[in-house]
C-alpha cells in the first residue's frame, strides 16, 4: 500500500497480465490525475488590495460577510502585463465566480497608411505569454506558405518605449481582411484559461475570486500570529536574561564574593542560583559578564533595554489575547465581542491598531481608524 500525491492510498495492481497499450493507457490517465494545472492571470495590485480592505472593513465596521458581487465591482478583470484588449466579459465573470474560465485576447493594431499608398499594420501589444519573435516567424511562415496573401514585409521597429511590429501590405491588399486573417491563424488572438486552482488544507481546490482572497485573509492571520508569538518568545527570552543580570547588580558586591569563593564557573552558577534564585540561563549570564557592565551607563542601558522589552512583550500579548477574544465568537457578533476588551486602556489600543490592519496593507498607528462603537465603551 502506497500514499497516493494528492492524499490517500491505493494498493497497486499486479501487472503481470496486462497489455503494453492498457500499461501505458493508465500511465496517461494517472498523469492526468496527480498533475492537475494551475493558471491564474495577474491583476491590478490596486484593485487586489481594495477587495481585501472591503472584506475587512465588512467585518469589523459592519459585522457582516462579504458577497461575491461587491468584490466583483472592485477586481473588474485581469491586468496583463503585455496589455492586449480583452474580448468580452463573460469569460472573466465565469472564471470569477466558477473558478475556471477562458478570457480571450486580442492584440492591440492600427492601419496606417504610408505616403507611397501602401497600407501598414502597427501591433503596439500582444497577448499575455506570447513570444513576440515567435510571433513574427509564425506570420513570416505564413506568407511563405501562401496562407495570408498580400504581406510584402515584417519588421520589428520596438525599443525601450515600447512595442511596434510593422507589418507591410501590397497596395492592392486589403488591410481589414489580412488583419482578421493574422487574428483567426496566429497568437495575436489568444485565449487565457483561468483555473483558480490551489491548495487548501493540503488538498486541491478549484474556488471562485471571493475565496480566493478569503484564503489569503487567512494565509495572512496566521503569519501574522506566528510572527506575533515569535517575537514575544524572543522577548521574553531576552527579558528573563535580564532580569537576572538587574538583581546581580542590585547585589553586585556578593555575587563578585560569590564568583571569587567558587572553584569553577560550574560551581559559581549553582552557588548563585541557590542565593538568589536563579535560571540556569540567567546564572550562565552573569558568570558571562564583563566588568565594564558595573559602570553606571552600562546599567542605565540594561533597565532601558528591560524596559523596552516588556513594552513589546506586553503589546505582543495584547494582540494575540485581542486575536482569541475575536476568534471565540461562536454565535457572537463581533460587536458584542469587542465589548469585552473595554478595559483595555487607549494606549493598548493604539499599540494593537495596525495588528488589526496589518492584513490589509494598510498600516496605521491612528486610533480613529477604530469603529466609533469600541471607542465609546473606553
Amino acid at each position: 500500500m502506497r500514499t497516493g500525491i494528492l492524499g490517500g492510498t491505493f494498493n497497486p495492481p499486479h501487472l503481470g497480465h496486462l497489455h503494453a497499450a492498457e500499461l501505458a493507457h493508465r500511465a496517461l490517465n494517472l498523469d492526468r490525475v496527480l498533475f492537475i494545472p494551475t493558471n491564474i492571470p495577474p491583476h491590478n495590485l490596486r484593485e487586489v488590495v481594495s477587495a481585501i480592505v472591503k472584506i475587512i472593513d465588512n467585518i469589523i465596521e459592519e459585522d457582516r460577510t462579504t458577497d461575491l458581487e461587491e468584490i466583483l465591482g472592485i477586481v473588474k478583470g485581469p491586468d496583463f502585463p503585455t496589455g492586449a484588449e480583452i474580448l468580452g466579459t463573460r469569460g472573466i465573470d465565469e472564471a470569477y465566480r466558477t473558478g475556471r474560465g477562458k478570457i480571450r485576447v486580442r492584440a492591440v493594431s492600427n492601419i496606417e497608411t504610408l505616403p507611397n499608398g501602401k497600407s501598414e499594420i502597427i501591433v503596439t501589444e500582444i497577448p499575455y505569454m506570447v513570444n513576440k519573435a515567435r510571433l513574427i516567424e509564425n506570420i513570416a511562415a505564413l506568407v511563405r506558405d501562401k496562407k495570408i496573401d498580400g504581406i510584402t514585409g515584417i519588421a520589428d521597429h520596438s525599443n525601450r518605449e515600447g512595442m511596434r511590429i510593422c507589418i507591410e501590405l501590397r497596395r492592392d491588399a486589403n488591410a481589414n481582411v489580412i488583419l482578421n486573417q493574422l487574428y483567426k491563424h496566429t497568437q495575436m488572438q489568444d485565449t487565457f484559461g483561468v483555473i483558480m486552482l490551489a491548495l487548501v488544507n493540503n488538498q486541491p481546490k478549484v474556488m471562485n475570486l471571493l475565496e480566493m482572497l478569503t484564503y489569503y485573509l487567512q494565509h495572512q492571520e496566521e503569519v501574522v500570529t506566528r510572527r506575533t508569538k515569535y517575537d514575544l518568545n524572543k522577548a521574553q527570552e531576552r527579558s528573563h536574561i535580564l532580569e537576572g543580570l538587574l538583581k546581580a547588580l542590585d547585589h553586585i558586591d556578593e555575587v563578585i564574593h560569590i564568583i571569587r569563593a567558587s572553584a569553577n564557573a560550574a560551581e559559581a552558577k549553582k552557588n548563585l542560583m541557590e542565593r538568589f534564585d536563579l535560571s540556569d540561563a540567567q546564572a550562565q549570564a552573569i558568570v558571562d559578564m564583563r566588568l565594564r557592565a558595573l559602570t553606571g551607563l552600562e546599567r542605565e542601558k540594561l533597565e532601558n533595554e528591560y524596559k523596552e522589552l516588556m513594552a513589546r512583550c506586553h503589546s505582543a500579548a495584547l494582540r494575540l489575547s485581542l486575536r482569541f477574544i475575536l476568534h471565540s465568537c461562536s454565535g457572537r457578533t463581533i460587536r458584542s465581542c469587542m465589548t469585552s476588551v473595554c478595559r483595555i486602556s487607549m494606549s493598548s489600543l493604539r499599540l494593537t491598531a495596525p495588528v488589526l490592519w496589518a492584513t490589509t496593507g494598510r498600516h496605521t498607528t491612528a486610533f480613529s481608524t477604530f469603529p466609533i462603537w469600541v471607542r465609546c465603551r473606553i
